[in-house]
Protein backbone atom coordinates (compact mmCIF):
# COMPACT_ATOMS: atom_id res chain seq x y z
CA UNK A 1 0.00 0.00 0.00
CA UNK A 2 1.49 3.29 -1.05
CA UNK A 3 2.65 5.61 1.68
CA UNK A 4 2.71 2.85 4.29
CA UNK A 5 6.07 2.01 5.86
CA UNK A 6 7.36 0.24 8.92
CA UNK A 7 10.39 0.25 11.18
CA UNK A 8 11.75 -2.70 9.23
CA UNK A 9 12.05 -0.47 6.18
CA UNK A 10 14.13 2.08 8.13
CA UNK A 11 16.43 -0.25 10.06
CA UNK A 12 18.75 -2.85 8.68
CA UNK A 13 17.97 -5.68 11.12
CA UNK A 14 20.83 -7.82 9.90
CA UNK A 15 23.28 -5.00 10.60
CA UNK A 16 21.83 -4.60 14.09
CA UNK A 17 22.19 -8.34 14.77
CA UNK A 18 25.80 -8.24 13.64
CA UNK A 19 26.91 -5.90 16.43
CA UNK A 20 24.73 -7.35 19.20
CA UNK A 21 26.68 -9.54 21.67
CA UNK A 22 25.87 -13.24 21.83
CA UNK A 23 22.71 -14.25 23.64
CA UNK A 24 24.65 -15.86 26.51
CA UNK A 25 26.38 -12.54 27.18
CA UNK A 26 23.04 -10.75 27.39
CA UNK A 27 21.66 -13.48 29.68
CA UNK A 28 24.69 -13.24 31.99
CA UNK A 29 24.50 -9.46 32.13
CA UNK A 30 20.79 -9.62 32.87
CA UNK A 31 21.34 -12.11 35.69
CA UNK A 32 24.06 -9.90 37.17
CA UNK A 33 21.75 -6.87 37.13
CA UNK A 34 18.95 -8.84 38.80
CA UNK A 35 21.34 -10.19 41.47
CA UNK A 36 22.64 -6.66 42.17
CA UNK A 37 19.10 -5.28 42.51
CA UNK A 38 18.19 -8.08 44.92
CA UNK A 39 21.34 -7.37 46.97
CA UNK A 40 20.58 -3.63 47.16
CA UNK A 41 16.96 -4.32 48.07
CA UNK A 42 17.99 -6.60 50.94
CA UNK A 43 20.46 -3.97 52.21
CA UNK A 44 17.78 -1.28 52.10
CA UNK A 45 15.28 -3.50 53.95
CA UNK A 46 17.80 -4.43 56.65
CA UNK A 47 19.41 -1.05 57.18
CA UNK A 48 18.73 1.08 60.25
CA UNK A 49 19.73 4.40 58.74
CA UNK A 50 18.68 6.54 55.83
CA UNK A 51 20.01 5.78 52.36
CA UNK A 52 22.50 8.65 52.47
CA UNK A 53 24.17 7.20 55.55
CA UNK A 54 24.08 3.69 54.11
CA UNK A 55 26.03 4.87 51.06
CA UNK A 56 28.83 6.28 53.23
CA UNK A 57 31.43 3.57 53.56
CA UNK A 58 34.36 4.66 55.72
CA UNK A 59 37.77 3.11 55.18
CA UNK A 60 39.85 2.14 58.23
CA UNK A 61 42.36 4.92 57.43
CA UNK A 62 39.57 7.40 58.09
CA UNK A 63 40.04 6.98 61.85
CA UNK A 64 43.78 7.67 61.88
CA UNK A 65 44.42 10.68 64.09
CA UNK A 66 40.73 11.08 64.99
CA UNK A 67 39.84 11.52 68.65
CA UNK A 68 37.24 8.85 69.43
CA UNK A 69 35.46 8.75 72.78
CA UNK A 70 33.98 5.33 73.58
CA UNK A 71 31.76 4.76 76.61
CA UNK A 72 31.33 1.26 78.02
CA UNK A 73 34.90 0.54 76.93
CA UNK A 74 35.63 -2.10 79.57
CA UNK A 75 33.81 -5.00 77.91
CA UNK A 76 31.70 -6.24 75.02
CA UNK A 77 31.13 -4.03 72.00
CA UNK A 78 32.98 -1.09 73.58
CA UNK A 79 36.13 -3.14 74.17
CA UNK A 80 35.99 -4.56 70.64
CA UNK A 81 35.59 -1.07 69.19
CA UNK A 82 38.61 0.21 71.11
CA UNK A 83 40.77 -2.65 69.86
CA UNK A 84 39.78 -2.11 66.23
CA UNK A 85 40.04 1.67 66.37
CA UNK A 86 43.49 1.44 67.96
CA UNK A 87 44.68 -0.74 65.08
CA UNK A 88 43.73 2.03 62.69
CA UNK A 89 45.48 4.85 64.53
CA UNK A 90 42.61 6.47 66.43
CA UNK A 91 43.28 8.57 69.52
CA UNK A 92 41.08 6.88 72.10
CA UNK A 93 39.26 8.17 75.15
CA UNK A 94 38.11 5.06 77.03
CA UNK A 95 35.29 5.51 79.53
CA UNK A 96 33.73 3.04 81.97
CA UNK A 97 33.41 2.55 85.72
CA UNK A 98 36.18 -0.04 86.08
CA UNK A 99 39.57 1.72 86.01
CA UNK A 100 41.55 -1.49 86.50
CA UNK A 101 39.82 -3.36 83.69
CA UNK A 102 40.28 -0.44 81.29
CA UNK A 103 43.96 -0.18 82.16
CA UNK A 104 44.42 -3.87 81.35
CA UNK A 105 42.62 -3.43 78.04
CA UNK A 106 44.59 -0.28 77.24
CA UNK A 107 47.93 -2.07 77.65
CA UNK A 108 46.78 -4.77 75.22
CA UNK A 109 45.78 -2.32 72.46
CA UNK A 110 47.75 -2.04 69.24
CA UNK A 111 48.79 1.52 70.23
CA UNK A 112 48.31 1.99 73.99
CA UNK A 113 50.25 5.25 73.82
CA UNK A 114 47.32 6.74 71.86
CA UNK A 115 44.69 5.82 74.46
CA UNK A 116 43.66 7.67 77.60
CA UNK A 117 41.29 6.58 80.33
CA UNK A 118 38.42 8.72 81.61
CA UNK A 119 36.56 6.96 84.46
CA UNK A 120 32.86 7.61 84.11
CA UNK A 121 29.79 6.49 86.03
CA UNK A 122 26.83 7.20 83.77
CA UNK A 123 24.36 6.56 86.59
CA UNK A 124 25.42 9.87 88.17
CA UNK A 125 23.87 12.80 86.30
CA UNK A 126 26.27 15.34 87.85
CA UNK A 127 29.33 13.35 86.73
CA UNK A 128 27.89 13.13 83.21
CA UNK A 129 27.41 16.87 83.08
CA UNK A 130 31.10 17.53 83.73
CA UNK A 131 32.42 14.57 81.70
CA UNK A 132 32.64 16.39 78.37
CA UNK A 133 34.86 19.11 79.80
CA UNK A 134 37.23 16.46 81.19
CA UNK A 135 37.25 14.59 77.88
CA UNK A 136 38.17 17.74 75.97
CA UNK A 137 41.13 18.29 78.28
CA UNK A 138 42.70 14.96 77.21
CA UNK A 139 43.22 15.64 73.50
CA UNK A 140 41.76 19.11 73.08
CA UNK A 141 38.77 17.93 71.07
CA UNK A 142 36.37 15.06 70.42
CA UNK A 143 35.91 14.06 66.78
CA UNK A 144 33.71 11.01 67.28
CA UNK A 145 31.53 10.10 70.27
CA UNK A 146 30.32 6.51 70.53
CA UNK A 147 27.59 6.20 73.16
CA UNK A 148 27.91 2.48 73.80
CA UNK A 149 27.51 1.99 77.57
CA UNK A 150 24.24 0.64 78.88
CA UNK A 151 22.53 -1.77 81.26
CA UNK A 152 20.03 -4.53 80.54
CA UNK A 153 16.95 -5.88 82.29
CA UNK A 154 15.15 -9.16 82.93
CA UNK A 155 12.02 -8.41 84.90
CA UNK A 156 8.25 -8.42 84.41
CA UNK A 157 6.74 -4.97 84.04
CA UNK A 158 4.58 -5.37 87.17
CA UNK A 159 7.67 -6.27 89.22
CA UNK A 160 9.75 -3.31 88.01
CA UNK A 161 9.92 -0.50 90.53
CA UNK A 162 10.27 3.18 89.71
CA UNK A 163 13.85 3.27 90.98
CA UNK A 164 14.88 0.69 88.39
CA UNK A 165 13.06 2.70 85.72
CA UNK A 166 14.85 5.91 86.68
CA UNK A 167 18.29 4.29 86.88
CA UNK A 168 17.97 2.56 83.51
CA UNK A 169 16.65 5.65 81.76
CA UNK A 170 19.55 7.64 83.22
CA UNK A 171 22.20 5.23 81.93
CA UNK A 172 20.65 4.20 78.60
CA UNK A 173 19.07 7.48 77.52
CA UNK A 174 19.80 10.54 79.66
CA UNK A 175 23.57 10.00 79.87
CA UNK A 176 24.04 9.63 76.09
CA UNK A 177 21.84 12.67 75.61
CA UNK A 178 23.98 14.70 78.04
CA UNK A 179 27.28 13.63 76.45
CA UNK A 180 25.94 14.29 72.95
CA UNK A 181 24.74 17.75 73.91
CA UNK A 182 28.18 18.40 75.38
CA UNK A 183 30.27 17.47 72.31
CA UNK A 184 28.12 18.86 69.49
CA UNK A 185 29.08 22.55 69.99
CA UNK A 186 32.77 21.69 69.56
CA UNK A 187 32.04 19.57 66.52
CA UNK A 188 30.08 22.37 64.91
CA UNK A 189 32.86 24.83 65.68
CA UNK A 190 35.51 22.62 64.06
CA UNK A 191 33.10 21.76 61.24
CA UNK A 192 33.63 18.04 61.76
CA UNK A 193 32.30 15.33 64.03
CA UNK A 194 30.22 12.21 64.41
CA UNK A 195 27.97 10.88 67.17
CA UNK A 196 27.16 7.16 67.14
CA UNK A 197 24.49 5.81 69.46
CA UNK A 198 24.52 2.07 70.05
CA UNK A 199 20.85 1.21 70.32
CA UNK A 200 19.37 -2.29 70.23
CA UNK A 201 16.87 -4.43 68.41
CA UNK A 202 14.81 -3.75 71.54
CA UNK A 203 14.67 -0.15 70.37
CA UNK A 204 12.82 -1.30 67.28
CA UNK A 205 10.47 -3.94 68.68
CA UNK A 206 9.24 -4.65 72.20
CA UNK A 207 10.52 -7.74 74.01
CA UNK A 208 9.15 -9.62 77.06
CA UNK A 209 10.90 -8.96 80.39
CA UNK A 210 12.49 -5.84 78.86
CA UNK A 211 9.86 -3.14 79.38
CA UNK A 212 12.12 -0.40 80.73
CA UNK A 213 15.10 -1.45 78.64
CA UNK A 214 12.97 -1.27 75.48
CA UNK A 215 11.58 2.10 76.56
CA UNK A 216 15.09 3.49 77.08
CA UNK A 217 16.30 2.23 73.70
CA UNK A 218 13.19 3.52 71.94
CA UNK A 219 13.92 6.90 73.53
CA UNK A 220 17.56 6.81 72.38
CA UNK A 221 16.56 5.82 68.87
CA UNK A 222 13.93 8.56 68.74
CA UNK A 223 16.49 11.12 69.88
CA UNK A 224 18.92 9.89 67.23
CA UNK A 225 16.36 10.12 64.44
CA UNK A 226 15.45 13.64 65.51
CA UNK A 227 19.08 14.77 65.67
CA UNK A 228 19.64 13.38 62.19
CA UNK A 229 17.58 16.28 60.87
CA UNK A 230 19.49 18.82 62.96
CA UNK A 231 23.01 17.34 62.95
CA UNK A 232 24.40 14.07 61.61
CA UNK A 233 23.93 11.38 64.27
CA UNK A 234 24.03 7.65 63.55
CA UNK A 235 22.17 4.86 65.34
CA UNK A 236 22.95 1.15 65.19
CA UNK A 237 20.72 -1.66 66.40
CA UNK A 238 22.72 -4.74 67.41
CA UNK A 239 20.86 -8.01 67.90
CA UNK A 240 22.66 -10.87 69.70
CA UNK A 241 26.30 -10.71 70.81
CA UNK A 242 28.19 -12.97 73.19
CA UNK A 243 29.15 -10.46 75.89
CA UNK A 244 28.71 -10.00 79.63
CA UNK A 245 26.19 -7.24 78.99
CA UNK A 246 23.28 -9.00 80.69
CA UNK A 247 25.20 -9.55 83.92
CA UNK A 248 24.43 -6.40 85.93
CA UNK A 249 23.40 -5.75 89.52
CA UNK A 250 20.22 -4.07 88.39
CA UNK A 251 19.26 -7.16 86.40
CA UNK A 252 19.95 -9.49 89.33
CA UNK A 253 17.73 -7.43 91.62
CA UNK A 254 14.86 -7.65 89.16
CA UNK A 255 15.23 -11.41 88.80
CA UNK A 256 15.30 -11.89 92.58
CA UNK A 257 12.27 -9.64 92.93
CA UNK A 258 10.33 -11.81 90.49
CA UNK A 259 11.47 -15.08 92.04
CA UNK A 260 10.37 -13.99 95.52
CA UNK A 261 6.88 -13.47 94.20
Amino acid sequence: MAGVWSLRDMVDLEAVRSWLPPSWVLATAGSAVVAYLIYKSVRILRTDCDLTLMSKSLRPQYFSGRVVWVTGASSGIGEALCRELSKHGALLIMSARSDQTMETIKQSLAHPENAKILPLDLSDAKICSSATEKALELFGRVDILINNAGVSQRCFFMDTDEGTDDAMMQINYKAPRTLTQGVIPGMLEQDFGHVVNISSICGVSGMPLRSTYCASKFALRGLTHTLRYEVLVVSTTPTLFKTKFGVRKMVTQCIVCHEKN
